[in-house]
């Protein structure tokens, strides 16, 4: 018997050299169900051969007696290797049909459960995304305060991108060179994705600022169109009809901006920019009037502004020039009429109709 045996590792030995006939990637694969190579190695010979020891198997495999221990410790814990029913203290193999085809099932069940339990989990965590959402949504629905030049910027930029039929915009202060240089490449990209843009700019800026000139006629032949005014309320972005954005506290450019996405309030900035839109001429129109008895457009609104009491900062603010300039203006327009203070000035505007009584303070 013991030459039998002898014989029949011998003849394992040869026909096999302690290699699998199965590739690398198949060897790998049996990790799924736990098993590394040394433990596979073993379980594919105790197939082959129907009398091995662990003696043997070490002598055949090149590996201690430890590492067998644990390579046939890891095959009868999965029932791959079992005590035989005939004889005393040796392990057969069982038939790969029933223990492999039992170990993949069983795989296979966990999977199917995990599975299922990831997409359980999918589903809960749109459910969460959309409650965030819906939260966002109801925060953000009537109005939204942003705080910071670097968030405004951020939040303003993501919503003109979110841009798909018009946006309307009021300028009431002069943009710097770099803030044009950044809004050259926004406002191309608006205007490429066949957003409709519409401008109202004021004509004090139009007229200190040729680089700001050169930056709206940019935008003309791009596609959008641009109108000057002597005045405008306040700065405003309007987006699709969804969303105005307008500063916190006009006086203060630093204070923040606010979104405002309530419907009749955006129908009324909607109302105020067309009104104001039909009132300004194209960019290039020469707005001079032969008549120098006649006000221009700055000048009446000029004009207008002073009966209203504005003080000659805050008609500065509204009709974007310099103090100075403002002062100049003025001064001018009462050596024309021939006043010889702003009581007078006041008093002959509104003489001639240029000032109606329930302007003056």
């Amino acid at each position: 018997m013991a030459q039998s045996t002898d014989a029949m590792g011998a003849g394992a030995s040869t026909d096999l050299n302690g290699r699998t006939p199965l590739t690398e990637d198949q060897v790998a694969s049996f990790a799924a169900l736990g098993l590394d190579a040394l433990a596979l190695r073993v379980y594919e010979l105790a197939l082959l051969l129907d009398d091995w020891t662990p003696v043997q198997m070490c002598e055949w495999l090149g590996v201690d007696a430890d590492g067998l221990g644990s390579a046939i410790e890891s095959l009868t814990a999965k029932g791959l290797l079992t005590p035989s029913q005939e004889i005393a203290d040796v392990l057969r193999a069982v038939n790969p049909r029933v223990g492999l085809s039992r170990l993949i099932e069983e795989r296979d069940r966990t999977l199917r459960m995990a599975l299922e339990r990831l997409s359980q989990t999918r589903a809960a965590t749109q459910k969460l995304i959309e409650v965030v959402d819906e939260h966002d949504t109801r925060q953000r629905s009537s109005l939204e305060q942003v705080t910071g030049r670097d968030r405004v910027t951020d939040r303003v930029s993501e919503i003109l991108r979110q841009a798909t039929s018009e946006v309307l915009t009021m300028l009431t202060m002069l943009p710097s060179p770099d803030a044009m240089a950044r809004a050259r490449r926004g406002d191309a990209a608006l205007l490429e994705r066949g957003v409709h843009t519409r401008m109202l700019v004021l004509i004090g800026h139009v007229r200190r600022c040729r680089e700001y000139v050169g930056y709206l006629e940019e935008l003309v032949e791009l596609g959008a169109e641009v109108r000057v005014v002597a005045t405008l309320p306040t700065r405003m972005v309007l987006v699709d009809e969804l969303a105005a954005i307008v500063p916190s506290d006009p006086d203060e450019p630093g204070a923040g901006a606010t979104i405002i996405r309530h419907h009749s309030l955006i129908r009324l900035m909607r109302d105020t920019f067309e009104s104001l839109w039909n009132d300004g001429r194209l960019l290039g129109d020469n707005d001079d009037c032969p008549d120098g008895h006649e006000p221009n457009e700055l000048q009446l609104e000029v004009i207008r502004l002073l009966g209203r009491g504005n003080k000659d900062e805050a008609i500065a603010r509204r009709v974007g020039m310099s103090l100075r300039s403002v002062r100049r203006l003025i001064s001018q327009i009462s050596q024309d009429l021939g006043s010889n203070s702003r009581f007078e000035l006041g008093v002959v505007c509104s003489a001639r109709g240029w000032v109606k009584p329930t302007e003056r303070r």
